[in-house]
């Protein structure tokens, strides 16, 4: 997500507040006093929220995305989601509530905007949740491929003559949907012998959304 020019100034401000986190490196913990913001700089990180005592993996924040948003608006005194570095390389910088308060009266124009992310954020957080309360697992895994290229648009998605590629592993998909590893590889296995979409690896191409989105369509 590309931010203006008065919000690069709050990052440029806190920029040596930067931390290194590990692959499965907490940052904090649903419940954990809420203390302040993170920005990514490099990496990723998976956002989870706990549906029934499991956990639920409602999406993977990208460098130049903001976590912990949602808590500071809802004047939570806790935070409100799980967070862990996905990467083995992950470089946040942190911004204290009473810094980012002080950041949003005085830097003209970042209130407006960080509201915006705040309201998107909201949305499909409740999209995610109701997702996978309502349906089930084959709609639930159309629903977050759905979800994945309309409201997230990463910035790792890749256009090619072949179709779209975003860097998402089965094994993140398979939290995202809240399915077994092992039923999830059999689904996409339908999938992709209807000549939807392919995975290798981290990745997973869908060769035409349009014609993904047709199909699979109630």
């Amino acid at each position: 997500m590309r931010y203006s020019e008065n919000i690069n100034i709050l990052i440029e401000e806190h920029i040596d507040t930067y931390q290194l986190y590990k692959s499965n490196d907490r940052i904090f913990g649903e419940g954990d006093p809420f203390l302040g913001l993170y920005y990514i700089l490099e990496g990723s990180v998976k956002i989870f929220k706990n549906n029934d005592n499991q956990p639920l993996l409602l999406w993977v924040g990208e460098a130049g995305e903001f976590i912990g948003i949602t808590s500071y608006f809802d004047n939570s005194d806790n935070y409100k989601f799980t967070a862990t570095a996905s990467e083995s390389k992950c470089k946040l910088i942190y911004i204290p509530s009473d810094n980012f308060s002080e950041s949003l009266d005085r830097i003209p124009g970042i209130k407006e905007e960080i509201i915006k992310v705040f309201c998107k954020r909201i949305n499909f957080v409740e999209l995610r949740i109701n997702n996978h309360i309502q349906h089930s697992t084959r709609q639930r895994f159309i629903n977050t491929i759905n979800f994945i290229f309309k409201h997230l648009k990463p910035p790792q998605q890749k256009h090619s003559k072949k179709g779209t590629v975003v860097r998402y592993s089965i094994n993140d998909l398979s939290e995202m949907v809240g399915s077994s590893k092992k039923s999830l590889s059999k689904l996409i296995k339908e999938f992709e012998n209807e000549n939807l979409l392919h995975f290798q690896g981290d990745r997973i191409m869908i060769h035409d959304m349009s014609k993904f989105r047709e199909i699979t369509a109630f």
